[in-house]
């Protein structure tokens, strides 16, 4: 359920090389922390990891497959899991690594994914 007030989703378009990429790395520098471990929740002793933001560039072939094996290579190296290997064999297709990919965005209170 998403937060009252809260964006779903959002677009920023403009011609190559005015500077798109490095205003979103800037704001999102300016955000704080990428990943926050959480230790305390309403008096209850937890242990969860946050992702508060990730940002994931569009791979070179352009396709579904490639965006979400590239997720997974993110979370990964940010998290040191090993979510690649789980989601994104050889054989997997997109759809069968969507569902991966929203467990895992789930698992990790992920809020906010740039592509």
């Amino acid at each position: 359920m998403p937060v009252q007030g809260a964006m779903e989703s959002a677009a920023l378009l403009g011609s190559s090389g005015i500077g798109k990429t490095q205003s979103v790395r800037h704001v999102l520098r300016a955000v704080g922390s990428q990943v926050i471990h959480h230790t305390q929740y309403n008096g209850q002793t937890v242990d969860e990891t946050q992702v508060a933001w990730l940002h994931v560039e569009c791979p070179q072939d352009t396709s579904p497959r490639g965006l979400c094996t590239t997720f997974f290579e993110k979370i990964d190296k940010l998290l040191g899991t090993r979510y690649c290997m789980l989601y994104a064999t050889n054989k997997s297709s997109a759809n069968t690594m969507i569902p991966g990919l929203v467990t895992v965005a789930r698992e990790h209170y992920l809020g906010l994914l740039v592509i």
